[in-house]
């Protein structure tokens, strides 16, 4: 699969796989924009884009327990000025559907 226009034109800085959810992961471009995607809702554009106005964000890091999905996942955003802002996952971001790795599986084989 391929999005050549989900970031605007922006240049992508990091994509990272959520560690709770086989179907969501997070792009970060140049801008600061962190774009949150959800192949089982939508897998034409991303879910939802948040402008992090504080600061340019220069990289991130998702985090979380495969084992143990709660709302205690999240991603880590480092920034320019080299403060550390940790965003925690909504239950709808950090707990995985009935079946979800199977469908992801259906979706990527199709894909490919």
């Amino acid at each position: 699969m391929e999005w050549s226009s989900s970031t605007g034109g922006k240049p992508v800085v990091s994509v990272q796989w959520a560690l709770t959810r086989p179907a969501v992961f997070c792009v970060l471009d140049a801008a600061s924009n962190l774009h949150l995607w959800d192949l089982l809702e939508k897998d034409y554009e991303p879910l939802t884009t948040q402008k992090l106005h504080s600061g340019r964000v220069t990289t991130m890091a998702v985090f979380g327990d495969p084992d143990k999905p709660s709302t205690l996942s999240g991603v880590c955003l480092a920034k320019e000025s080299g403060e550390i802002e940790i965003q925690y996952f909504s239950k709808k971001w950090a707990v995985p559907a009935h079946a979800e790795l199977d469908t992801i599986h259906n979706i990527l084989n199709e894909a490919f």
